[in-house]
């Protein structure tokens, strides 16, 4: 889970989880997961 507890040399608590580890830690909870196509360079072009 992504925490801090204003420690700058605990990496361990400032860092983003890995979805395994999410559905593992709440199994019961529903979890949305929206996909998105990385177009970065397209919605460049229509500027």
């Amino acid at each position: 889970i992504i925490s801090c507890d204003h420690n700058l040399t605990n990496e361990e608590l400032l860092r983003i989880p890995l979805l395994k580890d999410v559905f593992e830690r709440y199994p019961t909870i529903p979890i949305n997961i929206d996909v998105k196509e990385n177009n970065d360079e397209q919605q460049l072009a229509y500027l």
